[in-house]
């Protein structure tokens, strides 16, 4: 495995806990994209940005292996598995010049028992939750602050792919490329019922931060905030063929 892949573990559980997938309405990071930001999936294990690592797993042109976890839905974009095979263009991301965009919010409210609305043997698997701990939420909203396209446009250098890497995932028939990445801070904040004492709040908080393993908890405002992650890529599939690798030759006589 590729030992960048173990900067993604740190960034994985709190998107992996918005890909709830295909019902329409619950706070998913899948549905915000897919309203939001056209073409762009969600790619797990998610990852801090690294701005300086030319072999950051997450760096547009890069080629990895991807399984499709859950396909494009009419309300959800598509979500990957990232496997951890992967060639890097060991080009950072400081080397390119990002298209910023406006920060957007979506705000999720709940009038109705969320045994419904969120479909409660889903978000209590990815929160790790009781039916009565999910009952005290009442609102959920997602914020993207600071968002930012990184892509392989005009004047950016090109890719100086690694041939013994390529070489070697070219017979691989789960091979895709990354045309562009979204990066930006995202917030998840929490309204919880009236009722809840303080105490319970935080309780039940840092409980859902601990089932994350991701973000930093803010109590005052009852959220879990991730600063600068990769939570959205264009993907296409791509077939290598190796480089560098002379046929093998045989003369007729020798095939006497």
């Amino acid at each position: 495995m590729n030992r960048n892949f173990t900067k993604l573990l740190c960034a994985a559980p709190l998107l992996a806990s918005l890909a709830l997938a295909a019902c329409s309405g619950p706070p998913t990071v899948r549905g915000l994209l897919h309203d939001r930001y056209p073409g762009y999936d969600q790619i797990l294990p998610s990852a801090t940005a690294l701005p300086n690592d030319p072999s950051f797993d997450y760096l547009p042109g890069n080629i990895l292996a991807l399984a499709l976890a859950e396909p494009k839905g009419r309300t959800q974009s598509a979500l990957w598995n990232n496997i951890g095979i992967f060639c890097p263009t060991n080009e950072p991301l400081s080397a390119l010049r990002p298209l910023e965009r406006k920060s957007t919010t979506v705000v999720y409210d709940f009038d109705i028992s969320l045994r419904r609305a969120l479909a409660l043997s889903r978000l209590k698997t990815s929160l790790q939750l009781e039916p009565n701990e999910v009952e005290f939420i009442r609102r959920v909203s997602i914020t993207i602050d600071s968002p930012r396209i990184y892509s392989l446009g005009i004047g950016a250098p090109p890719p100086r792919y690694v041939t013994a890497c390529t070489n070697a995932l070219a017979s691989r028939p789960d091979l895709y490329k990354l045309r562009s990445v979204l990066v930006g801070t995202v917030s998840i904040d929490f309204v919880f019922k009236e009722n809840l004492s303080l105490m319970a709040r935080l309780s039940l908080l840092n409980k859902i931060n601990g089932s994350l393993g991701f973000g930093v908890v803010r109590g005052e405002s009852y959220s879990i905030v991730s600063e600068n992650v990769v939570f959205g890529a264009k993907v296409r599939p791509v077939r290598l063929k190796p480089l560098g690798t002379k046929p093998m030759l045989v003369s007729m006589s020798q095939a006497k």
